[in-house]
């Protein structure tokens, strides 16, 4: 009997996947991209002076995606069941962990018509399932659409026909194909057909900058970001001080470092420090362990405790 594939929602989010989503789509159709901003877990940067999102919470680093694009659809699809067979057969994936996601009616009758029969030849069962629970067997191999497996995962996925992600009137489906690619735990193919459509011709060029910037060596960072000194800072005065710490984040430039004299040495080392409006040092320490208070306070220089409210 067929077993029912666990579902559970995606955890890794590619910064391919969520780069491309932001230059494809418009700034009012980004939704869950700007929460995960708000939250802190995506932060804007920059690769290789590329506008670039940088995932804080992708901790799982795979093999990169695979993009190749053709001049027709049979070379594509014949380069999809080379590539199948060639998973199955030397790579030892079971058919069972590879997905097809595809979109659009037309491009499911040229799977089902010319990559079934090839598939077939090696043991391996395409098998169509939309909008119902995914049930399949060893050699089962699923295609779908994006929306029918939103919430789902799989070992391999296959995005065949990626210029079709496009309505009738030209309109780029961003969210549909963030889904797409999103759904792979360790291995992303995506392929497509170059068919003149200016907005095919948009998403192969987002996926092949994404591709490229990720796959580059990029420019080394010399300063750690706003935020990572934020989240560094906070592990050391702790959480239940968060919301104290960002309001005077947001007023103050915060500094982590020691206070320097005139001379250049070390004045007192607090755990944080900044000037308000009127050019006044105020010393942060966490239960004297700053050093060099009483000279901080000879200097006119405020002292205070964590969590202390800081009155301008």
């Amino acid at each position: 009997m067929p077993n029912r594939v666990e579902g559970k929602k995606s955890k890794i989010k590619s910064p391919s996947a969520i780069s491309g989503l932001n230059r494809l789509s418009k700034p009012n159709a980004r939704k869950d991209q700007q929460e995960l901003i708000r939250l802190g877990l995506v932060e804007s940067a920059t690769r290789n002076d590329q506008k670039w999102l940088s995932v804080r919470y992708n901790q799982i680093h795979g093999p990169s995606p695979i993009f190749q694009a053709f001049e027709n659809r049979n070379n594509e699809i014949g380069r999809i069941g080379k590539h199948i067979r060639h998973l199955t057969q030397e790579e030892a994936v079971r058919p069972k962990d590879i997905c097809i996601i595809y979109n659009g009616k037309r491009i499911a009758e040229d799977l089902q018509t010319k990559l079934r029969p090839e598939l077939s030849k090696i043991g391996i069962e395409l098998s169509l399932q939309t909008n119902r629970p995914f049930e399949r067997n060893e050699n089962t191999l699923v295609m779908t659409t994006s929306h029918s497996y939103k919430g789902y995962e799989s070992e391999v996925i296959i995005i065949p026909s990626v210029d079709q992600f496009v309505t009738g009137r030209g309109e780029i489906l961003s969210n549909n194909l963030y889904v797409a690619l999103t759904r792979a735990r360790s291995l992303l193919a995506i392929y497509g057909t170059r068919n003149g459509c200016s907005s095919a011709k948009q998403i192969f060029d987002e996926l092949e900058l994404c591709l490229e910037l990720l796959n580059s060596t990029p420019t080394i960072e010399t300063e750690i970001s706003r935020q990572d000194e934020f989240y560094d800072l906070l592990e050391q005065i702790g959480v239940k001080h968060q919301k104290w710490l960002q309001q005077l984040w947001k007023r103050f430039d915060i500094k982590q470092e020691p206070i320097l004299n005139e001379s250049g040495e070390v004045l007192a080392q607090p755990l944080f420090w900044f000037k308000d409006r009127q050019g006044k040092i105020l010393a942060c320490v966490d239960s004297g362990t700053g050093t060099g208070e009483e000279e901080c306070r000879n200097k006119s220089i405020h002292w205070f405790e964590v969590g202390e409210q800081i009155f301008e």
